[in-house]
Protein backbone atom coordinates (compact mmCIF):
# COMPACT_ATOMS: atom_id res chain seq x y z
CA UNK A 1 0.00 0.00 0.00
CA UNK A 2 1.31 3.43 -0.92
CA UNK A 3 -0.54 6.65 -0.21
CA UNK A 4 0.54 10.15 -1.17
CA UNK A 5 -0.49 12.92 1.21
CA UNK A 6 -0.93 16.12 -0.75
CA UNK A 7 -0.79 18.25 2.37
CA UNK A 8 1.06 17.85 5.68
CA UNK A 9 -2.02 19.36 7.35
CA UNK A 10 -4.03 16.26 6.37
CA UNK A 11 -1.45 14.03 8.03
CA UNK A 12 -1.42 16.24 11.12
CA UNK A 13 -5.20 16.19 11.40
CA UNK A 14 -5.22 12.42 11.07
CA UNK A 15 -2.61 12.19 13.80
CA UNK A 16 -4.68 14.22 16.25
CA UNK A 17 -7.82 12.20 15.49
CA UNK A 18 -5.97 8.93 16.01
CA UNK A 19 -4.28 10.25 19.16
CA UNK A 20 -7.68 11.12 20.61
CA UNK A 21 -8.92 7.62 19.84
CA UNK A 22 -5.86 6.00 21.41
CA UNK A 23 -6.16 8.19 24.50
CA UNK A 24 -9.75 7.10 24.96
CA UNK A 25 -8.87 3.48 24.25
CA UNK A 26 -5.98 3.41 26.74
CA UNK A 27 -8.19 4.40 29.66
CA UNK A 28 -9.42 0.80 29.84
CA UNK A 29 -8.78 -0.80 33.22
CA UNK A 30 -7.35 -3.83 31.37
CA UNK A 31 -4.54 -1.90 29.70
CA UNK A 32 -1.61 0.30 30.64
CA UNK A 33 0.45 2.74 28.61
CA UNK A 34 4.23 2.49 28.76
CA UNK A 35 6.06 5.54 27.45
CA UNK A 36 9.56 5.95 26.07
CA UNK A 37 12.66 6.26 28.20
CA UNK A 38 14.32 8.49 25.62
CA UNK A 39 17.59 8.84 27.50
CA UNK A 40 18.24 5.12 27.11
CA UNK A 41 16.52 4.37 23.80
CA UNK A 42 17.92 4.59 20.28
CA UNK A 43 16.32 5.05 16.86
CA UNK A 44 19.27 4.74 14.51
CA UNK A 45 19.95 4.09 10.84
CA UNK A 46 22.75 3.19 8.46
CA UNK A 47 23.05 3.67 4.69
CA UNK A 48 25.84 2.62 2.33
CA UNK A 49 27.51 5.35 0.26
CA UNK A 50 30.41 5.67 -2.19
CA UNK A 51 29.29 2.57 -4.07
CA UNK A 52 29.29 0.55 -0.87
CA UNK A 53 32.86 1.44 0.07
CA UNK A 54 31.61 3.48 3.03
CA UNK A 55 28.47 4.07 5.04
CA UNK A 56 26.82 6.80 7.08
CA UNK A 57 25.41 6.01 10.52
CA UNK A 58 23.00 8.32 12.25
CA UNK A 59 20.10 8.59 14.65
CA UNK A 60 17.12 10.73 15.56
CA UNK A 61 17.38 12.41 18.93
CA UNK A 62 13.82 13.70 19.38
CA UNK A 63 11.09 11.06 19.37
CA UNK A 64 8.12 9.72 21.30
CA UNK A 65 7.07 6.12 21.69
CA UNK A 66 4.01 4.87 23.56
CA UNK A 67 3.23 1.19 23.97
CA UNK A 68 -0.06 -0.13 25.29
CA UNK A 69 0.15 -3.43 27.15
CA UNK A 70 -2.35 -5.75 28.75
CA UNK A 71 -2.43 -5.35 32.52
CA UNK A 72 -1.01 -8.29 34.42
CA UNK A 73 0.38 -10.17 31.41
CA UNK A 74 2.04 -7.10 29.81
CA UNK A 75 1.30 -8.50 26.37
CA UNK A 76 2.00 -5.84 23.75
CA UNK A 77 -1.20 -4.40 22.28
CA UNK A 78 -0.24 -1.20 20.49
CA UNK A 79 2.81 0.82 19.41
CA UNK A 80 2.71 4.50 18.51
CA UNK A 81 5.90 6.28 17.35
CA UNK A 82 6.50 9.90 16.40
CA UNK A 83 9.95 11.12 15.29
CA UNK A 84 10.89 14.74 14.71
CA UNK A 85 12.69 14.62 11.36
CA UNK A 86 14.71 17.75 12.08
CA UNK A 87 16.46 15.92 14.94
CA UNK A 88 18.49 13.82 12.50
CA UNK A 89 22.10 13.53 13.65
CA UNK A 90 24.91 11.88 11.67
CA UNK A 91 27.70 13.64 13.53
CA UNK A 92 28.39 16.15 10.73
CA UNK A 93 26.52 19.45 10.89
CA UNK A 94 26.76 20.25 7.17
CA UNK A 95 25.47 16.83 6.17
CA UNK A 96 22.63 17.02 8.72
CA UNK A 97 21.57 20.42 7.38
CA UNK A 98 21.55 19.02 3.85
CA UNK A 99 19.48 16.02 4.92
CA UNK A 100 16.86 18.42 6.30
CA UNK A 101 16.40 20.10 2.91
CA UNK A 102 13.99 19.09 0.14
CA UNK A 103 16.79 17.02 -1.43
CA UNK A 104 16.04 14.50 1.32
CA UNK A 105 13.60 14.75 4.26
CA UNK A 106 12.19 18.23 3.53
CA UNK A 107 11.54 18.76 7.25
CA UNK A 108 9.83 22.10 6.69
CA UNK A 109 6.94 20.43 4.89
CA UNK A 110 7.16 16.99 6.51
CA UNK A 111 8.30 17.55 10.10
CA UNK A 112 7.40 14.14 11.51
CA UNK A 113 8.02 10.48 10.78
CA UNK A 114 5.43 8.18 12.33
CA UNK A 115 4.63 4.52 12.83
CA UNK A 116 1.24 3.34 14.04
CA UNK A 117 0.68 -0.35 14.63
CA UNK A 118 -2.38 -2.11 13.22
CA UNK A 119 -1.72 -5.73 14.13
CA UNK A 120 0.70 -7.40 16.54
CA UNK A 121 1.46 -11.12 16.72
CA UNK A 122 3.55 -12.59 19.49
CA UNK A 123 5.44 -15.82 20.05
CA UNK A 124 7.19 -15.72 23.41
CA UNK A 125 9.61 -12.79 23.31
CA UNK A 126 9.29 -12.41 19.52
CA UNK A 127 6.84 -9.98 17.91
CA UNK A 128 5.76 -9.13 14.39
CA UNK A 129 4.37 -5.60 14.42
CA UNK A 130 2.45 -4.56 11.32
CA UNK A 131 1.57 -0.92 10.91
CA UNK A 132 1.58 2.24 8.84
CA UNK A 133 4.96 3.92 8.45
CA UNK A 134 4.70 7.53 7.26
CA UNK A 135 7.63 9.61 6.01
CA UNK A 136 8.09 12.46 3.56
CA UNK A 137 4.36 12.55 2.80
CA UNK A 138 4.04 8.86 1.97
CA UNK A 139 2.58 6.00 3.97
CA UNK A 140 3.41 2.32 3.53
CA UNK A 141 2.30 -0.69 5.53
CA UNK A 142 5.37 -2.46 6.89
CA UNK A 143 6.11 -5.23 9.38
CA UNK A 144 8.80 -4.74 12.03
CA UNK A 145 10.29 -7.81 13.70
CA UNK A 146 10.72 -7.00 17.38
CA UNK A 147 12.21 -8.99 20.23
CA UNK A 148 11.72 -8.41 23.95
CA UNK A 149 15.19 -8.57 25.43
CA UNK A 150 14.13 -10.28 28.67
CA UNK A 151 12.22 -13.49 29.29
CA UNK A 152 9.98 -11.92 31.94
CA UNK A 153 7.03 -9.87 30.66
CA UNK A 154 8.33 -6.88 32.62
CA UNK A 155 11.53 -5.99 34.48
CA UNK A 156 12.66 -3.28 36.91
CA UNK A 157 15.71 -1.37 35.73
CA UNK A 158 15.42 2.31 36.69
CA UNK A 159 12.97 2.14 39.60
CA UNK A 160 9.99 1.85 37.27
CA UNK A 161 8.42 -1.11 35.47
CA UNK A 162 10.27 -1.48 32.18
CA UNK A 163 9.72 -3.42 28.96
CA UNK A 164 12.67 -3.40 26.58
CA UNK A 165 12.52 -4.19 22.86
CA UNK A 166 14.94 -4.45 19.97
CA UNK A 167 14.06 -4.37 16.30
CA UNK A 168 15.70 -4.06 12.91
CA UNK A 169 14.27 -3.48 9.47
CA UNK A 170 15.22 -2.22 6.03
CA UNK A 171 13.28 0.41 4.09
CA UNK A 172 13.70 1.60 0.53
CA UNK A 173 14.07 5.39 0.43
CA UNK A 174 12.54 5.53 -3.04
CA UNK A 175 9.26 4.17 -1.63
CA UNK A 176 9.00 7.53 0.14
CA UNK A 177 10.43 9.58 -2.76
CA UNK A 178 13.56 10.54 -0.87
CA UNK A 179 15.42 10.67 -4.16
CA UNK A 180 18.28 13.07 -3.43
CA UNK A 181 20.14 14.66 -6.33
CA UNK A 182 21.62 13.05 -9.44
CA UNK A 183 25.03 12.94 -7.83
CA UNK A 184 23.79 10.52 -5.16
CA UNK A 185 22.02 8.34 -7.71
CA UNK A 186 24.97 7.95 -10.06
CA UNK A 187 26.88 4.71 -10.49
CA UNK A 188 30.34 4.23 -8.97
CA UNK A 189 32.35 2.45 -11.64
CA UNK A 190 34.58 0.58 -9.19
CA UNK A 191 31.65 -1.37 -7.74
CA UNK A 192 28.80 -0.89 -10.16
CA UNK A 193 26.65 0.34 -7.27
CA UNK A 194 25.04 3.72 -6.75
CA UNK A 195 26.74 6.48 -4.83
CA UNK A 196 24.02 6.14 -2.20
CA UNK A 197 22.10 2.93 -1.60
CA UNK A 198 18.33 2.83 -1.92
CA UNK A 199 18.14 0.59 1.14
CA UNK A 200 18.36 2.08 4.63
CA UNK A 201 18.90 -0.17 7.64
CA UNK A 202 17.03 0.94 10.75
CA UNK A 203 17.91 -0.17 14.28
CA UNK A 204 15.53 0.26 17.20
CA UNK A 205 16.41 -0.11 20.88
CA UNK A 206 13.31 0.85 22.81
CA UNK A 207 13.17 1.02 26.59
CA UNK A 208 9.67 1.80 27.82
CA UNK A 209 8.54 2.79 31.29
CA UNK A 210 5.30 2.31 33.11
CA UNK A 211 4.13 4.26 36.13
CA UNK A 212 6.86 5.19 38.61
CA UNK A 213 5.81 3.95 42.07
CA UNK A 214 7.81 6.68 43.81
CA UNK A 215 6.15 9.37 41.69
CA UNK A 216 2.67 7.92 42.23
CA UNK A 217 3.30 7.67 45.98
CA UNK A 218 4.60 11.23 46.17
CA UNK A 219 1.50 12.48 44.37
CA UNK A 220 -0.74 10.55 46.76
CA UNK A 221 1.10 11.92 49.81
CA UNK A 222 1.00 15.48 48.50
CA UNK A 223 -2.73 15.21 47.90
CA UNK A 224 -3.99 13.13 50.85
CA UNK A 225 -1.09 12.97 53.32
CA UNK A 226 -0.18 9.79 55.15
CA UNK A 227 -3.55 8.16 54.54
CA UNK A 228 -3.24 8.61 50.78
CA UNK A 229 0.33 7.33 50.84
CA UNK A 230 -0.57 4.20 52.82
CA UNK A 231 -3.53 3.34 50.63
CA UNK A 232 -1.54 3.80 47.43
CA UNK A 233 1.44 1.89 48.85
CA UNK A 234 -0.78 -1.13 49.55
CA UNK A 235 -2.28 -1.06 46.06
CA UNK A 236 1.11 -0.84 44.35
CA UNK A 237 2.59 -3.55 46.55
CA UNK A 238 -0.28 -5.83 45.55
CA UNK A 239 0.04 -4.89 41.88
CA UNK A 240 3.80 -5.50 41.75
CA UNK A 241 4.35 -8.33 44.27
CA UNK A 242 7.71 -9.40 42.85
CA UNK A 243 9.16 -5.99 42.08
CA UNK A 244 11.65 -5.97 44.94
CA UNK A 245 11.41 -2.18 45.29
CA UNK A 246 9.17 -1.88 48.34
CA UNK A 247 11.92 -1.22 50.81
CA UNK A 248 13.44 1.72 52.66
CA UNK A 249 14.92 3.26 49.52
CA UNK A 250 11.39 3.84 48.19
CA UNK A 251 10.61 6.05 51.19
CA UNK A 252 13.79 8.04 50.56
CA UNK A 253 12.84 8.50 46.90
CA UNK A 254 9.35 9.73 47.80
CA UNK A 255 10.86 12.09 50.37
CA UNK A 256 13.23 13.59 47.78
CA UNK A 257 10.32 14.15 45.42
CA UNK A 258 8.28 15.89 48.13
CA UNK A 259 11.33 17.91 49.12
CA UNK A 260 11.55 19.33 45.60
CA UNK A 261 7.94 20.40 46.06
CA UNK A 262 8.88 21.91 49.47
CA UNK A 263 6.05 19.88 51.01
CA UNK A 264 7.57 19.40 54.48
CA UNK A 265 4.29 18.34 56.07
CA UNK A 266 3.82 15.45 53.66
CA UNK A 267 7.42 14.36 54.22
CA UNK A 268 6.77 14.04 57.95
CA UNK A 269 3.69 11.91 57.28
CA UNK A 270 5.57 9.62 54.90
CA UNK A 271 8.57 9.26 57.22
CA UNK A 272 6.31 8.43 60.17
CA UNK A 273 5.01 5.51 58.12
CA UNK A 274 8.63 4.62 57.29
CA UNK A 275 9.41 4.40 61.01
CA UNK A 276 6.28 2.33 61.65
CA UNK A 277 7.30 -0.15 58.92
CA UNK A 278 10.97 -0.25 59.92
CA UNK A 279 11.06 0.48 63.68
CA UNK A 280 14.61 -0.84 64.02
CA UNK A 281 16.03 1.28 61.19
CA UNK A 282 18.42 3.99 62.33
CA UNK A 283 18.12 5.52 58.89
CA UNK A 284 14.33 5.81 59.19
CA UNK A 285 14.46 7.52 62.59
CA UNK A 286 17.21 9.87 61.45
CA UNK A 287 15.22 10.85 58.36
CA UNK A 288 12.10 11.53 60.43
CA UNK A 289 14.24 13.63 62.77
CA UNK A 290 15.45 15.69 59.80
CA UNK A 291 11.85 16.13 58.67
CA UNK A 292 10.92 17.46 62.12
CA UNK A 293 13.82 19.90 61.94
CA UNK A 294 12.39 21.25 58.70
CA UNK A 295 8.95 21.66 60.28
CA UNK A 296 10.57 23.40 63.27
CA UNK A 297 9.64 20.77 65.83
CA UNK A 298 12.94 20.40 67.74
CA UNK A 299 11.64 18.22 70.59
CA UNK A 300 10.29 15.62 68.19
CA UNK A 301 13.47 15.85 66.12
CA UNK A 302 15.69 15.20 69.17
CA UNK A 303 13.63 12.15 70.08
CA UNK A 304 14.16 10.65 66.62
CA UNK A 305 17.89 11.44 66.51
CA UNK A 306 18.35 9.81 69.92
CA UNK A 307 16.50 6.72 68.72
CA UNK A 308 18.66 6.62 65.58
CA UNK A 309 21.81 6.67 67.76
CA UNK A 310 20.41 4.03 70.08
CA UNK A 311 19.93 1.73 67.10
CA UNK A 312 23.26 2.65 65.50
CA UNK A 313 25.82 4.38 67.73
CA UNK A 314 27.99 4.94 64.63
CA UNK A 315 25.38 7.18 63.01
CA UNK A 316 27.53 10.31 62.80
CA UNK A 317 24.84 12.33 61.05
CA UNK A 318 22.46 11.79 63.95
CA UNK A 319 25.19 12.82 66.40
CA UNK A 320 25.82 16.02 64.47
CA UNK A 321 22.16 16.97 64.25
CA UNK A 322 21.59 16.22 67.93
CA UNK A 323 24.55 18.40 68.89
CA UNK A 324 23.07 21.26 66.87
CA UNK A 325 19.79 20.99 68.74
CA UNK A 326 21.56 20.83 72.11
CA UNK A 327 23.47 24.09 71.47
Amino acid sequence: MKTKYNSPQISLASFFILSFFLLSYNTSAQEETFTIDRAHSVIGFSIKIAGGFSEVDGKFTDFKVATTVESGTYKLKNVDVEIQATSINTGTEGRDNHLRTDDFFDVENFPTITFKSKNITQNGVDYQIEGDFSMHGFTNTITIPFKRTHSEPMVWVFGSPNIIYEGTLTVDRTDYEIKATTRWNSIIAATGDMAMSDEVSIRLKIITRGESPSRVLAQAAAKDGGEGFSETYSKLEEKYPDAGIFDESLFSSVGRSLSRQKNTTAIVEVYKIWVDKYPNSSRAHYSLGQAYVNTEEPKLAKKQFKKALELDPANEEAKTELAKLDD
